[in-house]
């Protein structure tokens, strides 16, 4: 029973993202870049993570990281959760800090990306043959700032309880689960804006095409 559930979850995962219909398809060479950009994004916020507990740092009451914490409801989240764990919290903080920079480092180099003609050319030309509708496209160019603005929140989310759940820790525990997690989290919202650019450009393309056809004489 286990053998033949595996043997349909492996065939239906590489229909999906290696799907053999004939339309043209981004390979995993193209993909390259990306990936690389996401893996860098992981191993600085790692280094960040193991140079914390290694080297010197600000005591977590100096005035600068106290104002951070202030501003930041995530890093206030860390101080909850040392607290509860006993851990100490600037590792934490210091990967916390570096997520926004990174995010937007990640989120940039991912738009450069997309908009090179051959991924654009390969995407566009799949959706068409594909015949894939235009309120699809329109639907998830709404959904992509979506995601991206809910897993924020997830992550910087001032819980107030009076008690902690057990995804809070997990999440913001100095450790190298919890580290992994958020790096993730931010990591995943930022490839998906990258994506948004190429349903933006057909969405425009689209609507070019439909504006010219209306405006030629019949």
């Amino acid at each position: 029973m286990n053998g033949v559930f595996w043997k349909n979850f492996k065939a239906e995962l590489v229909k999906q993202f290696a799907p053999d219909d004939g339309l043209p398809r981004i390979t995993l060479r193209q993909a390259a870049p990306l990936l690389i950009g996401a893996l860098v994004f992981m191993l600085v916020g790692y280094a960040l993570f193991f140079a914390s507990w290694l080297m010197e740092y600000p005591p977590n009451d100096s005035a600068w990281i106290a104002e951070w914490t202030e501003r930041i409801d995530a890093l206030r989240m860390v101080d909850r959760v040392a607290v509860m764990t006993g851990l100490e919290p600037m590792p934490m903080k210091v990967v916390v800090l570096y997520l926004f920079p990174g995010a937007i480092l990640l989120t940039a180099w991912g738009m450069l990306w997309s908009v090179r003609p051959s991924i654009l050319k390969t995407v566009l030309l799949r959706a068409e043959l594909k015949k894939i509708p235009m309120w699809k496209s329109i639907l998830v160019a709404l959904f992509i700032p979506l995601f991206a603005l809910l897993a924020y929140d997830v992550i910087n989310h001032d819980y107030v309880g009076p008690t902690l759940s057990r995804r809070t820790v997990l999440l913001y525990a100095s450790t190298f689960a919890s580290a992994t997690q958020i790096l993730v989290f931010t990591a995943v919202p930022a490839l998906y804006l990258a994506a948004l650019i190429p349903v933006c450009v057909r969405i425009l393309s689209t609507s070019l095409q439909l504006v010219r056809r209306r405006g030629q004489p019949k």
